[in-house]
C-alpha cells in the first residue's frame, strides 16, 4: 500500500526475514483499522505540496515572501510525504512480501503507480504542448519527443517532474522487501546504506538523484512503524520539544539556505513534529485535514493542472504584481485544492476504473 491509499493495519504484526517476530517490533491487531494521524497527515502534506506549486521559481514577479515561503515548504514537505509512505509500506506488512507474494507486489504497485504516472506523463506533454500556444503555460515541453526525452534524461525539467514521487515511490516498494530480506531485517544497515545513498552525487536520469536523496525518509517512515508502541507515544509527550526545534530549524533555512543539508536535517525534525501534531489533541476531531487527505492522490496527479488553468484565467484579466500576486496565490491555491476534488467527485467516480487508479 502506499501513503494514498487507506491506512489500515495488517493481519499480523511486522516480523524478521525469516519470518520470526523482530526484536522490538510488537504485532500489530488482528483486526485492520484506520490510522487517522496518518490520513490527517496526508491532508497537511497535499496542501503543502499544492502551496508549493503554485509559482515556478523565477517567474510571474514571484515575490520574496512566497519565496521564502516555498524555500521552508521545500526543505520538509516531500521527506515528510516519504516518511508516511514508509510508515503504512512497513505497517501494512509489504515488506514481508518475498517469493510468490513479490510478484503480486510488483504487480500492484506497478498499477497503482506507474500506470497513473504513464498516463499523466503523455496526458501532460500533449495537453502542456496544445496550451502552450494559446495561453501561459509554465515549463512548456520541447513538444511531445522533447517531453518524453526529459522525462527519461533530464529529469530536472521533466514535464511531470510534479509528479516525481509516483516513479521514486515505486522503486523503493520494490527494493526494500529485497534489502529487508539481505540485511535480515537490520535496520541499522539500512539506515547506513540509504545514508550512504543520500550523500552520493547522481545524474538526474530517471529521478535518481530523488532516489538516492529520499530513501532515508522512506527508511524512517519504516522504522516509526515497526518501533510505533514506543515511538509514538513519545512523539505526542515531546511535541512542544520538537515543534520548537523544528520551527526553529525552518527559519534557519529560510536565512541560511546553503551550506548544510537542509533537507536531511529539517526533513528528519518534521517527522516528530509533524506525526506528533497529527497524534495530539489539537486536531484530534478535525475533518478538514481528514477530508483533503482522503482526495490525497486525485489532488496530487491533477493539482498543477487546475493551477495552471487557473493562472491563465487569472492573468489573463488581473494583474499579478503588487497585491496582484496575493491574489494570484490564493486564487490558484483554490484552485489547485478544490479543482481535483471536484474533478474526482463529479468526474473520475463515474468509472470504477477511474475511480480506483485516483483512490
Amino acid at each position: 500500500m502506499d501513503t494514498f491509499a487507506a491506512t489500515t493495519s495488517p493481519a499480523h504484526g511486522p516480523a524478521s526475514a525469516d519470518g520470526t517476530a523482530s526484536p522490538g517490533l510488537r504485532a500489530a491487531p488482528a483486526e485492520r483499522e484506520r490510522l487517522l494521524d496518518i490520513d490527517r497527515a496526508k491532508g497537511l502534506a497535499i496542501t503543502l505540496v499544492v502551496l508549493g506549486h503554485l509559482v515556478k521559481s523565477g517567474t510571474l514577479g514571484e515575490q520574496a515572501w512566497y519565496a521564502q515561503l516555498k524555500l521552508a515548504i521545500y526543505a520538509f514537505h516531500m521527506p515528510f510525504f516519504m516518511y508516511l509512505s514508509g510508515f503504512v509500506f512497513f505497517y501494512t506488512g509489504c515488506h514481508l512480501r518475498i517469493g510468490a507474494a513479490y510478484g503480486r507486489l510488483v504487480r500492484q504497485r506497478s498499477l497503482r503507480l506507474l500506470m497513473p504516472f504513464g498516463i499523466m506523463l503523455v496526458l501532460t506533454i500533449v495537453g502542456k504542448t496544445l496550451a502552450s500556444h494559446v495561453m501561459y503555460v509554465d515549463e512548456a515541453p520541447r513538444g511531445f519527443g522533447g517531453g518524453l526525452y526529459d522525462a527519461v534524461f533530464a529529469t530536472k525539467t521533466s514535464p511531470v517532474f510534479s509528479i516525481w514521487y509516483l516513479w521514486v515511490l515505486f522503486v523503493y516498494s520494490v527494493v526494500f522487501p529485497v534489502l529487508w530480506r539481505l540485511t535480515r531485517g537490520s535496520f541499522l544497515v539500512i539506515a547506513v546504506i540509504a545514508l550512504v545513498l543520500h550523500a552520493l552525487p547522481v545524474a538526474d536520469v530517471l529521478f535518481a538523484d530523488r532516489i538516492l536523496a529520499f530513501f532515508i525518509f522512506f527508511v524512517a517512515g519504516c522504522f516509526a512503524a515497526g518501533f510505533r508502541h514506543a515511538i509514538l507515544p513519545a512523539m505526542r509527550r515531546y511535541l512542544p520539544l520538537s515543534a520548537a526545534i523544528f520551527v526553529l530549524a525552518l527559519g534557519i533555512v529560510t536565512r541560511v539556505p546553503n551550506g548544510w543539508d537542509a533537507l536531511l536535517v529539517v526533513g528528519l525534525l518534521s517527522m516528530p513534529a509533524l506525526h506528533g501534531l497529527m497524534l495530539s489533541s489539537l486536531v484530534a476531531r478535525d475533518r478538514i485535514l481528514l477530508a483533503i487527505g482522503s482526495f490525497a492522490l486525485a489532488i496530487y496527479l491533477f493539482n498543477t493542472v487546475f493551477i495552471g488553468l487557473a493562472k491563465a484565467v487569472y492573468l489573463k484579466f488581473l494583474p499579478y504584481t503588487g497585491a496582484g500576486f496575493v491574489g494570484l496565490i490564493v486564487f490558484t491555491f483554490i484552485a489547485g485544492l478544490v479543482g481535483p476534488i471536484l474533478f474526482k467527485v463529479l468526474v473520475l467516480r463515474r468509472s470504477a476504473t477511474l475511480d480506483r487508479f485516483t483512490s
